[in-house]
């Protein structure tokens, strides 16, 4: 830190000295050359943006990058399952609380054919910060009174525990099925420092779970012991890093957070085999 922070005040000193003293010289650089020269600057900088905005980062210069469908997209199709009722089907139904985090085990179930023969039923709620102010309406008692399952998954940190476990006191009090929680899952700060590994080691780098990820979780399987899904479990070998690419080299996240398609299969893959919840 304290190299990143002479080294910043050396350029900081090379840049006034050398280029904006110069520049306020009208002697040197005149009104009628400075604004023209600035103004084709800043329409180059500003082409630039939008271009690498649309293309979200150049995306497809890495076929591990250009999955089939953006992730964003791909986490969002879960809301297919969103619904104010349970059909009379006789299918064991479960009720899936939760936002993007929610959307991403909605896909692992697809993705790992673990809804067959099961209705679902997805409530979108913001964030896990205001899930302990969720208000049990009549269509959601409904809901919680008919289902056999409820999943509750946010991403969260240290402060946002006790707001989810007031929240999914609130699902308890209003149902006989058992509440889970879903937990939470990190993928590493970023992945451009695993594109630049040499491809003999890329796809099969494990990255470091960010400590502020581990805490939560820590904490988390604490507050709500047998109730909790302990995800980051089923990924970390022990030594507190977790896979980057799948078996056919595809991210499992392109953010470090949501879920690519493979991601879901992987992830889904995990939690169905180790969990008993899901058959019982």
């Amino acid at each position: 830190m304290l190299y990143a922070a002479s080294g910043s005040l050396l350029l900081a000193y090379f840049s006034w000295r050398f280029i904006e003293q110069p520049l306020r010289d009208q002697k040197r650089v005149s009104n009628r050359v400075f604004y023209p020269v600035l103004g084709v600057i800043t329409c180059l900088f500003f082409g630039l943006g939008v271009y690498l905005h649309l293309s979200k980062g150049r995306l497809n210069r890495c076929p591990e990058l250009a999955a089939e469908m953006d992730y964003t997209q791909y986490t969002d199709s879960a809301r297919r399952f969103k619904s104010n009722v349970f059909t009379q089907s006789p299918n064991e139904k479960i009720l899936v609380v939760g936002n993007s985090f929610a959307r991403d085990f909605l896909n692992c179930g697809v993705e790992c054919n673990a809804f067959k023969g099961k209705e679902i039923v997805y409530v979108e709620e913001e964030s896990a910060n205001r899930f302990a102010d969720i208000v049990i309406t009549e269509e959601l008692g409904a809901l919680l009174t008919a289902a056999d399952k409820v999943v509750v998954s946010f991403d969260f940190g240290l402060l946002h525990i006790s707001r989810i476990k007031l929240g999914v006191e609130k699902l308890q009090n209003h149902t006989a099925a058992r509440v889970c929680i879903l937990g939470c899952k990190n993928f590493g700060w970023n992945n451009n420092a695993v594109m630049l590994l040499p491809t003999s080691e890329r796809y099969k780098y494990r990255t470091k779970i960010l400590h502020e990820v581990i805490a939560a979780n820590e904490k988390a399987k604490n507050v709500f012991g047998e109730k909790y899904i302990d995800v980051l479990s089923l990924m970390d070998n022990g030594d507190g890093r977790v896979p980057v690419f799948s078996n056919d080299r595809k991210f499992l996240s392109q953010d470090r957070q949501h879920l690519t398609q493979a991601g879901a299969l992987y992830v889904g893959n995990l939690i169905f085999r180790h969990y008993r919840f899901w058959n019982n």
